[in-house]
């Protein structure tokens, strides 16, 4: 069994009592997915969040990062590579929700060379990531994983529209990449909550493979979605840093934590004043 941790989804344990018989026992989370908590308030038709609040969306966007920062800290490093809604499970427990992690079919640790960066106390995590970032001119890639896994397959795995709607710039263009590509997931998913729908409903009607194909392209090329003016400068600023075009520009899991903790205040003023359309660009 592995110990449990904030903000990830733990399998209990893993048993072979015969050899063709093997049992996965895992964690049971009992509220769905984020995917499906987007879905229940984009069914309502409005121009607001009614099935949760902005306060809401800031802690769940919290639990995530905290279940990054387990990631990305561990030894060695692992990537999730996948993060997306669907990949958010919500969990209620003495009436309070947590979302946790799931599906790490596409997380990659990074090779062995790198081991020493987490291990080595006097090498903060931040100069781990550059040594890792500057490595990529000396060889072709860092992290384990073939040229299909994440990009041809996208369509195939997530069915349709899935995962290139989070993909970073960099695995686009199928760049050498680090831990950086889940805080740029982070920061769409982060703003699909708070909007209260998913990002591709701002790019089409249909979800047509060619739509989102040419959605990716764009987004490789700087492209971003446009924030609306009626929201918190504060937490534009906050999206805004997470899904940077440039890896070094976003924040660390740990860095992402105290940027999204800071925004509380603002949630919750936002929350009592937030009347109308808050997420439309009228």
């Amino acid at each position: 069994a592995e110990e449990s941790e904030p903000g990830t989804d733990v399998f209990e344990e893993e048993e072979e009592k015969e050899p063709v018989n093997i049992f996965l026992v895992q964690e049971f989370c009992n509220n769905g997915s984020l995917q499906n908590l987007l879905e229940k308030n984009m069914a309502l038709g409005v121009q607001s969040l009614k099935v949760y609040s902005v306060v809401n969306a800031l802690e769940y966007a919290i639990h995530i990062a905290k279940g990054l920062e387990y990631l990305h800290l561990a030894s060695p490093m692992i990537i999730h590579r996948d993060l997306k809604p669907d990949n958010v499970l919500l969990h209620v427990e003495n009436g309070k929700t947590i979302a946790k992690l799931a599906d790490f079919g596409l997380s990659a640790k990074l090779k062995s060379q790198f081991k020493s960066l987490s291990r080595d106390s006097s090498i903060k995590k931040d100069q781990a990531t550059r040594s890792l970032t500057r490595y990529r001119s000396k060889k072709q890639t860092f992290v384990e994983r073939t040229e299909s896994d994440l990009l041809k397959n996208a369509f195939k795995l997530t069915g349709e529209t899935g995962s290139k709607m989070y993909m970073a710039p960099e695995v686009s263009r199928r760049e050498s990449y680090n831990e950086k590509i889940d805080i740029y997931s982070l920061g769409v998913i982060l703003y699909e909550l708070f909007m209260g729908y998913p990002i591709l409903c701002t790019i089409s009607h249909s979800g047509q493979p060619q739509e989102v194909e040419n959605y990716a392209k764009r987004v490789a090329s700087g492209y971003r979605v446009k924030i609306p003016a009626r929201w918190p400068p504060e937490v534009g600023d906050v999206i805004s840093k997470m899904w940077a075009q440039s890896p070094e520009e976003r924040p660390s899991a740990s860095e992402a934590i105290k940027l999204l903790t800071g925004l509380q205040p603002v949630a919750e003023e936002w929350h009592k004043k937030a009347t109308g359309c808050w997420n439309c660009f009228c």
